[in-house]
């Protein structure tokens, strides 16, 4: 017998699978690192999500109440400082995925 899984079912093993992992917390807000190309694509369809690509919109996420969680791909032009320092400086607290290595 198969197990079919249905895509919140998916979801909700990939992501216990990323915040399983060691995370960073600043100011409230943690920074998952996300490991592998499928778990990405399944972050970055969550409801509520947006993907941002430079410290700009990084900062317009954190202060955006409807983003409930922030992707930050591999290519963006973010470095882990910079992530630390916006999250420091934000009033909101997000859940953040990061592709971006330590």
């Amino acid at each position: 017998m198969t197990n079919k899984f249905n895509k919140e079912q998916m979801q909700t093993l990939v992501l216990g699978e990323i915040m399983d992992r060691p995370y960073k917390e600043f100011n409230g807000s943690k920074v998952h690192y996300v490991a592998e190309e499928y778990e990405a694509l399944f972050v970055k369809n969550l409801q509520g999500n947006r993907e941002v690509k430079n410290l700009a919109e990084l900062e317009d996420a954190m202060n955006t109440p409807e983003v409930k969680t922030i992707f930050i791909g591999k290519n963006a032009s973010i470095t882990p400082q910079g992530i630390e320092h916006v999250l420091e400086r934000a009033s909101l607290i997000k859940q953040i995925f990061s592709a971006i290595d330590e």
